[in-house]
């Protein structure tokens, strides 16, 4: 649902604000890197997977789960776009492949405390930090 959107010039992109069919605060967005996809980690610990239309005015929830027991904050695509990278409050980390939309991989105390951030490190591989700037390579 379209809520406000202007032309773009040459030299701007095209804007659009999408409102997601969600009511849960969103920490984390990544889009997919081929696909028409955005990927939201929620406040709830769900991250869902929305494809998008072409004007960009409209998502439809493609898929979704529950990985984390408390907020997800941060969500990443891998670089081929097969799977999805999340990290939480809850101090875990998890891999989840996009076909099936099952976990890969988790690990479930990954950091000492809450963690903020992933960055996909190739199709298999991620780095995160936590809420105490500790950085780890998986």
């Amino acid at each position: 649902h379209s809520r406000g959107r202007r032309k773009s010039s040459a030299s701007e992109p095209m804007r659009a604000e999408v409102a997601l069919p969600h009511r849960a605060l969103a920490f984390g967005l990544d889009f997919h890197p081929t696909e028409r996809l955005l990927a939201a980690g929620l406040i709830t610990g769900q991250i869902r997977v929305y494809s998008c239309a072409d004007d960009g005015a409209s998502a439809e929830r493609r898929l979704g789960a529950k990985p984390h027991a408390d907020a997800c904050r941060s969500v990443k695509f891998s670089p081929d776009g097969g799977a999805l990278f999340s990290a939480g409050s809850d101090r875990s980390v998890q891999r989840r492949d996009l076909e099936t939309n099952r976990p890969v991989w988790k690990l479930r105390a990954a950091h000492a405390s809450a963690v903020n951030v992933c960055t996909p490190l190739g199709p298999h591989g991620v780095g995160t930090g936590d809420d105490e700037g500790a950085l780890r390579v998986w």
